[in-house]
């Protein structure tokens, strides 16, 4: 009889020390479960070292030595007030890199007198001092100012960069075809892999000939084009 109480008395001890010793482990994997989790909007951090933190990714298609072939249409918005003045691009670009690429552009210019105009010479048989162009060209610089991304829903994001450029032109008038220095800033908002669509303003400034007078043009130019991505590396 001693023996058999001894012998279950054995047992219990044996039994209770297991569980302790599961408590115990199960306690020690929930601290250390705690102690990888973190806070909402922090990083991890490791003693003794120091991580650096971009906020902006790798670049979603990488441009070196690709070429883009665009078409787009224009507006210009400080012309002369008596006409109406919308044009029509036909472009080509280079990307050496990423930061760098040079494009050369041509486009055609669509006049019309203004409503304003049309009036004044009806009732007053007043013919403007004015000019008109027919033709512009540009070989441009352009350069990439920074990289980003934003997003319209849950599983669409659309990458984009800001941009500045610059370069010689020429202008094609009614009278006469004169040089011109261009300067350009705008976004080009990629699509994918394949394309791009630029949204910026040109400025053209040079000189011109009037009907009775001569002086300085500063065309501002609003355009929007649509691009087509080609060549370059493997992505």
């Amino acid at each position: 009889m001693k023996k058999n109480i001894f012998c279950l008395l054995s047992l219990f001890l044996a039994a209770t020390s297991c569980i302790a010793v599961a408590d115990e482990s199960e306690a020690t994997l929930e601290q250390q479960l705690e102690r990888l989790s973190l806070p909402d909007n922090q990083a991890l951090t490791l003693p003794g070292e120091s991580e650096k933190l971009y906020s902006v990714q790798t670049r979603f298609s990488p441009l070196k030595y690709k070429q883009e072939v665009d078409f787009g249409v224009g507006r210009n918005f400080t012309g002369d007030s008596s006409i109406d003045s919308n044009e029509f691009y036909l472009g080509y670009r280079f990307h050496f890199s990423d930061k760098w690429n040079i494009s050369l552009e041509g486009a055609a210019v669509f006049n019309s007198l203004s409503a304003s105009t049309v009036r004044l010479m009806e009732k007053d048989a007043v013919v403007p001092d004015s000019t008109y162009t027919k033709y512009r060209a540009g070989l441009m610089v352009n350069y990439n100012l920074f990289y980003g991304k934003f997003r319209l829903g849950m599983d669409q994001v659309f990458y984009f960069d800001q941009y500045i450029g610059a370069g010689p032109g020429v202008v094609v008038m009614e009278r006469g075809t004169q040089p011109a220095a261009i300067l350009e800033a705008g976004f080009a908002f990629w699509l994918g892999k394949w394309g791009s669509i630029r949204l910026g303003l040109k400025d053209y400034v040079h000189s011109e000939q009037r009907r009775l007078s001569s002086g300085m043009a500063n065309d501002l130019v609003a355009h929007l084009n649509m691009g087509f991505l080609f060549g370059g590396g493997k992505n």
